[in-house]
């Protein structure tokens, strides 16, 4: 987005963030599980990263991505917390 603002190009801008407010939203809507942020989902239908996974209960990546990403801040914290008393 940055090189689009810097060419004034508000049309590409509006797209990004509108893209990102929509991801953000899924991500808080289906990867949130009470404590920490899912790692992934499988073609199975299993989830990584939540407490119920057979493996991989618990991965710092998500974690850090949803502070990276700048998502909600309470279950961002809610989720450090979590990986780094279970890591």
């Amino acid at each position: 987005m940055r090189v689009a603002e810097e060419f004034n190009d508000k049309e590409t801008v509006e797209h990004y963030r509108e893209s990102v407010g929509k991801i953000r939203q899924s991500v808080e809507k289906c990867a949130f599980y009470g404590d920490r942020y899912a790692r992934a989902f499988c073609d199975d239908g299993e989830i990584l990263g939540i407490d119920q996974s057979e493996e991989c209960k618990l991965d710092i990546l998500s974690q850090a991505f949803a502070a990276l990403a700048n998502l909600d801040e309470q279950r961002t914290k809610t989720a450090l917390t979590t990986a780094f008393k279970g890591l």
